[in-house]
């Protein structure tokens, strides 16, 4: 299908090699020592929140990934969830 260059962005497969999670969109957060779970919507950037661990802010990525319908790649399968 044809889409706009916004969502054809979106449709990577790989994570960049500075990627120090191993999560999409989880980094760590050096003030609070916590992982950040962030999502760009819109040219927005949305703050979904801090975790003790990566794979905490990959679920919760995911989850507003699934919650709100987009069409961001996520990190797990669904049935994982």
């Amino acid at each position: 299908r044809w889409v706009d260059n916004f969502v054809q962005a979106r449709n990577t497969r790989r994570l960049q090699k500075n990627n120090t999670s191993g999560y999409r969109g989880v980094s760590l957060h050096k003030i609070t020592n916590k992982w950040s779970a962030i999502i760009r919507v819109d040219k927005k950037k949305i703050n979904i929140g801090y975790f003790k661990t990566a794979e905490e802010g990959a679920r919760a990525y995911d989850k507003y990934v699934i919650d709100n319908n987009l069409e961001h790649p996520t990190n797990f399968k669904r049935e994982d969830k």
